[in-house]
């Protein structure tokens, strides 16, 4: 039995993964973040065992948020997205919690999310493409050949804090403002729309999709500024990385194609003339991608 978790600011998922890359009985709860990191850890492993019953777990995978070291299995960074989540050491934890686990990996989230890509969805067949994730927070990674390097501070990836002028007012959630994630995340989205005076009810990234596609031109602004920003960052990655393809992902891509036409059409107009003609593709593993790749057998 392989089973695969995600840890993540909003929800806790977890699933059996078979052999073909694919996730069933996937299980979910809300992440209990206000109860801090004995609560989220404690509901994690409840959900592991309740697909598992009694049963001997081969792999159990887990993607989770934060600068995860994954060869000690530890969390070297956090934002407040996940609060108390920095220094957690994830594998002694978890081995604290389920006794009938084998043998157990701890990488990225999003690096998770990018294997699963790359295993078995838009990823497939490329020697070097950029996977984005834009959610609760927003997070990189750049695969090569089906592997990642995670950086020498296990920090490779993390655009949520690149500097990007519409979010001079926002404060990101690593308590820094001018970041990326501030506007381009689902909370950022939300928190831009009601600093342009939106309805105070909103509380959901796709709530303000909704409202910019009936013509609330408040809820209009504030979405195109979430897509503009992301666009523009993915200008800055490629211009680096210089990746066959860029793949973008995560609950945000859902707010419709206002959204995602606006972020395709800032990205395609400032890319430089040596990379016009980048592909930019959706994600094709959705909510279960990071369950299925943190249960692939790399580091």
């Amino acid at each position: 039995m392989i089973i695969g978790l995600d840890i993540g600011g909003t929800k806790l998922a977890a699933a059996r993964v078979g052999p073909q890359g694919h996730a069933r009985s996937v299980k979910t709860l809300p992440t209990p973040i206000l109860e801090g990191p004995t609560a989220i850890l404690d509901a994690a492993a409840g959900l592991v065992k309740k697909i598992s019953g009694l049963s001997e777990i081969s792999r159990l995978g887990i993607g989770s948020a934060g600068a995860i070291d994954p060869v000690n299995g530890v969390v070297t960074s956090a934002t407040e997205t996940l609060p108390g989540w920095n220094g957690v050491h994830l594998i002694e934890e978890m081995s604290a919690r389920i006794e009938n686990v084998q043998r157990m990996v701890v990488r990225n989230d999003v690096h998770a999310h990018a294997l699963g890509e790359s295993w078995v969805g838009a990823a497939q067949g490329t020697n070097l493409a950029v996977v984005v994730i834009v959610g609760t927070g927003v997070g990189a990674s750049v695969l090569r050949a089906g592997s990642i390097d995670p950086g020498a501070h296990h920090l490779a990836g993390a655009i949520a804090h690149m500097p990007v002028a519409s979010a001079i007012h926002p404060i990101c959630s690593c308590g820094k403002p001018g970041h990326l994630e501030a506007v381009a995340a689902g909370p950022g989205l939300v928190k831009q729309y009601h600093g342009l005076g939106g309805d105070p009810r909103v509380t959901k990234g796709h709530e303000v999709a909704i409202r910019a596609g009936r013509g609330e031109r408040t809820a209009g602004f504030a979405l195109d500024q979430s897509a503009m920003a992301l666009g523009r960052a993915l200008v800055g990655i490629v211009s680096v990385v210089d990746p066959e393809v860029v793949i973008v992902g995560g609950g945000v891509t859902n707010a419709g194609p206002l959204w995602w036409d606006r972020m395709v059409t800032t990205f395609e107009s400032e890319l430089p003339p040596a990379l016009e003609g980048l592909e930019v593709r959706r994600a094709k593993l959705g909510s279960v991608g990071a369950i299925i790749g943190a249960t692939c057998d790399e580091v």
